[in-house]
């Protein structure tokens, strides 16, 4: 048996390491070369993934933010457990890098920071810009690297999709398209789909190479647009499919659903959406991932239209090949920060008890608020600076997968 420390066999060194912090393991890695190996090596990369996984509880967020297009800065924090706060979400920043540095070989404007948050699969987030670029970033490594595309004619991408193949160990991406005859006011509109497996490039200067392939998919609605937040779970993407339409003039054809991907069968499905909330009109859905176990759907609304809110909590079941949904809770805050503020979004859980809201107060800045299930408790996330706009933020685990590795 090979020994990479003086007294300790290989697996104990192995097991050691693997319940070390990201930061502990990336510092370690410059020990020795036996060291390095262990920690480059994919079985361990996967196995620390899944270990911090189970049991760090909390998630990290990544904010852009700054002045303009170039000035923009990436910044990352996670929850703060020793100072813990009763109307405050403490936090503690971990990053903060100016785009330009980061992307030295991208131009500073190469983020939509309107139109999509991040894509989050495995510690790694992918920016799509447009048709052209897809940027993915792990911010725990610190590592960017660029996915070029090539736009469909007549046609524009209205969601895209980033996952683990997990029967053949790869990445995926995939892009629905519609035709641009929607925006002529034309009724035939059509879908069409690409997915391709994503490897880095060696001799490409550090680009992701992609070999886009199309793949059937058919959306029985005409008036659509898909939620910027999709939703990963255990090789499957999902998307809510939501109608232009108001929502006490909708048909029921054009009820809005959940169009899912499955990265290993390259197949997509459609799920209906709970067809009996309470709340009134006003509402906004939205998707997440509760304890990285259930998808979780969130219906939020204003009872006629004033300041008493309603939000309840679906969670997604899938038994014997079918799905269906079965309410969780019913939250209606009648106190507290949440109710000050109007545009309200889910964004995702901060823990496996809390849940983060964005909301637009009446001088227009954004804010992040959590809601605790358990404890009733909100709070504020005070990370809003003077002069600056918060454009999106995205939810990530911290990994150690590397875009350097194919």
């Amino acid at each position: 048996m090979e020994v990479v420390c003086p007294h300790l066999p290989e697996e104990i060194v192995v097991e050691i390491l693997q319940r070390l912090p990201h930061d502990s393991v990336i510092t370690s890695k410059r020990v020795c070369k036996s060291w390095y190996d262990i920690i480059k090596h994919e079985s361990f990369v996967s196995n620390h993934f899944h270990r911090h996984l189970k049991f760090d509880t909390n998630t990290s967020l990544l904010f852009l933010h700054g002045l303009n297009y170039y000035k923009d800065s990436l910044d990352t924090i996670s929850y703060d457990h020793d100072h813990d706060n009763d109307h405050l979400i403490p936090y503690v920043v971990e990053q903060s890098h100016t785009i330009g540095k980061l992307l030295h070989f991208v131009r500073g404007s190469f983020f939509e920071r309107d139109r999509i948050r991040g894509l989050h699969c495995n510690g790694i987030i992918a920016f799509p810009k447009q048709d052209t670029e897809i940027v993915f970033f792990n911010p725990t490594l610190k590592q960017f690297k660029i996915l070029y595309t090539q736009p469909l004619l007549d046609f524009v991408s209205i969601a895209h999709g980033f996952g683990y193949d997990q029967r053949a160990n790869l990445y995926k991406y995939v892009k629905i398209f519609q035709s641009e005859s929607k925006y002529s006011h034309d009724d035939a509109t059509m879908f069409r789909a690409q997915v391709c497996t994503l490897w880095i490039n060696s001799s490409g200067g550090g680009s992701v190479s992609s070999s886009w392939r199309e793949t059937n998919i058919i959306l029985p609605i005409k008036n659509t647009w898909f939620d910027d937040g999709v939703v990963y779970l255990k090789s499957v993407c999902y998307w809510l499919n939501l109608s232009e339409k108001q929502p006490q003039v909708v048909s029921s054809v054009e009820q809005p659903q959940i169009v899912s991907f499955d990265m290993c069968d390259e197949k997509f499905s459609m799920i209906p959406l709970p067809s009996d909330p309470e709340v009134s009109i006003t509402y906004q859905r939205a998707l997440t991932v509760w304890k990285d176990e259930s998808v979780t759907l969130f219906i939020m609304g204003k009872i006629h239209r004033d300041t008493f809110l309603i939000i309840e909590m679906w969670m997604m079941v899938v038994e014997n090949d079918s799905t269906y949904w079965r309410k969780h809770l019913t939250i209606a805050p009648t106190i507290g920060p949440i109710l000050e503020y109007e545009f309200l979004k889910r964004l995702d859980f901060w823990n496996q008890e809390e849940f983060l809201i964005e909301g637009r107060n009446s001088a227009s800045y954004v804010h992040i608020m959590s809601y605790n299930i358990r404890t009733k408790r909100i709070r504020r996330l005070d990370f809003s600076l003077e002069g600056v706009e918060l454009h999106y933020s995205t939810s990530y685990s911290k990994s150690l997968v590397s875009l350097l590795n194919n």
